[in-house]
């Protein structure tokens, strides 16, 4: 059956849209209401004159875009909020460059001038002194915005610099273009003649430690260095390794820790929300202990340890950069030293293993310190198991 001419039309249309390099669905502001901040108008606004805002890009200062988005032309009152665009991250010190286009259809030179805002402060205002970031505070111009075809190049730009100490909760960053201002001084909710306004999301929030217990550690009782792994057998301090891989230090911290004996599983101490506290560079590392004076001399005592960090600091805000490599859940023994070792009966003074599981217990969970033999005697040997690689 053949399909209707209307139905046809529709379905050419449809896939115009989505093959179009200017994503109209995308574009499209998901709210018109700007509450909790000022209700802008843009009067006169009319779309056949497609003057207005058709892109905003923000950058960090490498290239990361964290922004770009296209905009559709919005009739008078000529605003949108664009609630369905997540959250732009910032980082209070860090400074970032910004891009607005005009509508990709402008082709004459009409007025078109631009200003933006962040409210920094969160207060839900945009305070010309301190909040916004193209030309001069209180000044009553713009910077001219397209047309596309004959401006170079087809946009404008400039950078920013986030403020230390801005509101880490969601606020909002407004483009404002215009013809000309139906009211004196121009600001963030003053009367514009056509033009568009549109706000998006931004966080400013400060850079995060971020702890993690990446290893098992042994110093020498009352030492704070570490000694190397595997370990001769001998009495140490118990702890952990703990780094920070995040730019920003780390001023404290909380940990729960368990440390088991693995032959019998008991509990030999166990601590929660034991506190670190101290500056902790970004990609530097420290000890923190755990127990002192442990006696590691029985390669079939081995010990499991087991440590959850939480609740991070930095010097400037709560929180952990990355919460996935904060559990550390590992074994410790004392090594073997080099040498000839026996396996079975009679029983040796020293260097001496009951069964070929004794032998793979001491060597899964100590290790060696130099090259060893292993000589096992005849016998008949049960359900017992021995892999030297």
């Amino acid at each position: 059956m053949k399909r209707p001419f209307l139905q046809d039309l529709l379905w050419l249309i449809l896939v115009a849209l989505l093959i179009s390099p200017y994503n109209y669905y995308n574009a499209q502001a998901q709210s018109t209401n700007a509450s909790p901040y000022c209700q802008p108008t843009n009067q006169f606004q009319n779309c056949s004159l497609w003057i207005g805002i058709g892109r905003v890009v923000i950058k960090k200062a490498d290239g990361t875009v964290l922004l770009d988005h296209q905009i559709n032309c919005i009739n008078a009152p000529g605003y949108g909020y664009f609630n369905n665009v997540p959250a732009v991250q910032l980082t209070p010190g860090t400074t970032y460059s910004w891009q607005v286009h005009a509508l990709p259809n402008m082709t004459t030179s009409y007025t078109n001038q631009l200003a933006m805002w962040i409210d920094f402060n969160g207060n839900h205002a945009f305070e010309e002194t301190v909040e916004r970031i193209t030309l001069s505070p209180n000044a009553n111009n713009g910077l001219q915005v397209g047309p596309p075809n004959t401006w170079n190049p087809p946009f404008q730009s400039g950078t920013f610099t986030v403020p230390m100490g801005a509101s880490p909760n969601v606020v909002r960053l407004r483009a404002r273009t215009w013809n000309s201002m139906a009211t004196t001084p121009l600001t963030g909710c003053s009367m514009l003649n056509y033009g568009m306004t549109v706000d998006f999301d931004v966080r400013c929030q400060p850079p995060l430690a971020d702890p993690s217990p990446t290893a098992i550690a042994l110093t020498m009782p009352g030492s704070s260095s570490g000694v190397p792994l595997p370990a001769a057998a001998g009495t140490y301090d118990l702890g952990f390794t703990l780094t920070n891989s995040a730019s920003a230090p780390l001023i404290s911290m909380d940990y729960d820790y368990t440390v088991t004996r693995v032959s019998t599983g008991a509990v030999i101490a166990q601590g929660t929300n034991s506190n670190w506290a101290g500056m902790l560079a970004g990609g530097s590392s420290t000890i923190v202990k755990l127990m002192t004076n442990i006696n590691l001399t029985n390669p079939l005592d081995p010990l499991r340890v087991q440590v959850t960090v939480k609740n991070a600091k930095s010097d400037l805000a709560d929180g952990d950069n990355n919460p996935n490599n904060n559990v550390l859940d590992g074994f410790i023994g004392p090594a073997l030293n080099g040498g000839d070792y026996y396996v079975g009966n009679p029983p040796m003074p020293s260097n001496w293993f009951a069964t070929p599981q004794d032998a793979a217990v001491a060597l899964t969970y100590g290790g060696i310190l130099g090259p060893v033999n292993f000589f096992v005697r005849p016998g008949l040997y049960t359900n017992q198991q021995m892999i030297i690689g």
